[in-house]
């Protein structure tokens, strides 16, 4: 399998917020990843954001906090269907509601038929897989408690 992401779903909240937000996205064959299984299927959580717990990076040896909080799934496979993206206000540690915001890129846009490079030894034409529903991501505020796995 080749290791290119297909998808790339991110979700943010302002820099240096204390609260630890939480991505959990299920396809269509009820694989979810989130931070207690990374690897679902063909996705990757590829970064879990604690909020102000152990948020820290390495430079030249030295411990340096970062502000930035962003969570990031990755889909490394398509498989056909709906593809559902929850958030969960997992740890709330000022006990108000955080705004948040959650995009679903497609990485390797691909058109309905295309032919094998000349010379690869394989033949053509090769069918594009067909994507997950593209719904706008949504941007409103969460509250502590509610977390809704879809169904």
């Amino acid at each position: 399998m080749d290791s290119k992401a297909e998808f790339i779903i991110t979700m943010d909240w302002p820099d240096n917020h204390p609260d630890d937000l939480d991505l959990f996205v299920q396809d269509p064959a009820g694989n979810i990843a989130w931070h207690r299984h990374r690897e679902a299927g063909f996705m990757v959580l590829e970064r879990d954001d604690r909020g102000g717990a152990n948020d820290f990076i390495i430079v030249n040896g030295k411990k340096i906090s970062s502000p930035i909080r962003e969570e990031i799934v990755t889909i490394r496979g398509v498989i056909t269907g709906e593809y559902t993206v929850n958030v969960s206000h997992f740890l709330a540690t000022t006990g108000l509601p955080v705004p948040a915001t959650v995009k679903v890129q497609k990485l390797n846009p691909t058109s309905a038929r295309r032919a094998a490079p000349k010379g690869c030894g394989l033949a053509g034409p090769f069918k594009a897989p067909t994507a997950p529903s593209q719904k706008p991501a949504r941007r409103g505020l969460l509250t502590r408690g509610k977390r809704d796995r879809g169904g």
